[in-house]
């Protein structure tokens, strides 16, 4: 153990150790803390607008770059209104991103918003750091959390709790950390101090020697029920300078008129099946929708005919059509049904190898061929 970290002095859940003192259950009121430390990180970082002042970033860099660099701050303290406005100054200062930039929303903008440079410009910022901070921090943090916490936890309980609590947020050893300290299981300065200095309104930051780099906090994040960047009706993230991410279900749209296209399905469908992203082009075509591909982009019809439905005189119309969508090596095909009760036509993708309306609704059942005799459909 170090000085920055160390086990509480509290003789806390004295009930619920074994005969070697490890923890092997905690009561439900620690487990109520999860949702609590979530939303204070969220509401911190996704949603607060924080921006650091100059004040508190040469505070702050102070003990970061003495404690863990075991050198001087840098005098030169840019500080910016969002990430691309960070991504913008780097460029112009002439440094070559990488994929080791600290992105603190996650690797869907993280993505997008770093692409690595193609050439090196002439400016230099000094020796990138990121990478030796992050080593440390990780070390006297992350590594000592899971020495500290094997001499108080039971293994299974253990087990358990890294489980429960490593989708928390981005930094799962930051989150262990806030649970285990809130618990009074262990203490830690350096945790208290660095979550302090990202509580001031860091959201993304990039270390040198001579520079340091700085991005505030977005205003606002949307997120999908699953949790990934979405926002039908604007941008996802909301910053303070008004720069805009426009993100449908985790698939970034950088270009405002195709995102506004697509959202309002007025995007024309030989362009939507041109975008040259190919997630981009799975989002617009569902949300266009395969009749309306279908429809103007007059796709070949390879197999027709009626099939008899019981309770039904007529016999209802079965297409099955193929069209190019450059979603895979083969073309798609659809196959057009109607549903006997309601009247309303639906398309289903089958697999592309096949020719026929008979063999496509077998394969939707699914039944191979040799076993697919429908003597009549209910």
């Amino acid at each position: 153990m170090t000085e920055q970290t160390r086990l509480a002095p509290y003789p806390f859940f004295s009930d619920r150790r074994d005969s070697n003192g490890k923890i092997i259950s905690l009561p439900n009121e620690c487990y109520d803390l999860i949702p609590k430390i979530r939303k204070e990180w969220i509401d911190i970082i996704e949603g607060s607008g924080k921006k650091p002042s100059l004040e508190e970033i040469q505070k702050n860099l102070s003990w970061i770059y003495h404690r863990l660099l075991n050198r001087e701050p840098p005098k030169n303290i840019l500080i910016f209104d969002s990430l691309s406005a960070l991504r913008n100054q780097l460029v112009k200062l002439g440094t070559q991103l990488d994929t080791q930039l600290y992105a603190r929303l996650d690797a869907q903008l993280d993505t997008q918003l770093y692409a690595r440079l193609g050439t090196q410009l002439d400016t230099q910022l000094g020796t990138r750091l990121d990478t030796q901070l992050y080593a440390r921090l990780d070390a006297q943090l992350g590594t000592q959390l899971g020495t500290q916490l094997g001499t108080q936890l039971g293994t299974q309980l253990g087990t358990q709790l890294r489980f429960q609590i490593s989708g928390l947020v981005w930094d799962s050893f930051l989150m262990h950390w806030q649970f285990y300290i809130d618990n009074h299981i262990v203490e830690s300065k350096l945790f208290d101090d660095y979550k302090a200095y990202l509580f001031t309104g860091v959201f993304n930051c990039a270390y040198f020697d001579d520079y340091y780099l700085v991005s505030a906090c977005p205003k606002k994040v949307h997120r999908d029920e699953r949790g990934r960047l979405h926002c039908a009706y604007g941008t996802a993230i909301e910053w303070l300078d008004d720069t805009k991410n426009f993100f449908i279900h985790g698939v970034s749209f950088p270009d405002e008129d195709v995102f506004n296209q697509i959202t309002k399905r007025t995007i024309p469908a030989k362009t939507a099946i041109s975008l040259p992203d190919m997630e981009q082009r799975t989002i617009a075509c569902r949300i266009l929708g395969y009749d309306t591909i279908i429809a103007e982009l007059n796709a070949k019809v390879i197999d027709h005919g009626k099939r008899r439905i019981a309770g039904r005189k007529d016999k209802l119309d079965y297409y099955l059509y193929e069209i190019d969508l450059h979603d895979d090596r083969l073309p798609a095909k659809f196959l057009k049904v109607e549903c006997p009760s309601t009247g309303k036509e639906t398309l289903l993708r089958v697999d592309p190898h096949l020719g026929n309306i008979d063999a496509a609704r077998a394969w939707t059942f699914p039944l191979g061929n040799a076993k697919y005799d429908l003597v009549v459909e209910t």
